[in-house]
């Protein structure tokens, strides 16, 4: 009997993990904003090119405390490799300057 409960309990834990996909969806959003709010600002936006540039960067104790560099972290457009201690660029990055790359030079090839 206290197995079975147990096995009720686990299937109850597993299927509440489970995100709905409105839930999926609504986090995804949530991400993408605040991705778009970090390259909002001049500083976050350059080191993304540069780190996209460079394929990663080797932050030193004092640009390890760069609020840039920690934005650009915690809104999930570097990673960190443990193995090579470098931050690189996320794929989530690459897409979204590439999608900014294309409509500036959309707009530059508009203007007049």
């Amino acid at each position: 009997m206290t197995f079975a409960r147990a096995q009720e309990r686990l299937r109850a834990l597993e299927a509440s993990a489970e995100p709905a996909p409105a839930a999926g969806r609504e986090l995804a959003e949530a991400l993408l904003r605040q991705a778009l709010e970090c390259l909002s600002g001049a500083p976050e936006y350059l080191l993304a090119a540069r780190l996209l540039r460079s394929g990663g960067l080797r932050p030193d104790r004092e640009s390890a405390l760069d609020p840039s560099l920690r934005a650009i972290s915690q809104a999930g457009l570097a990673s960190w490799d443990p193995s090579t201690d470098e931050l690189r660029p996320t794929p989530l990055l690459a897409a979204l300057v590439g999608i900014f790359n294309s409509a500036i030079e959309a707009l530059l090839a508009e203007a007049p």
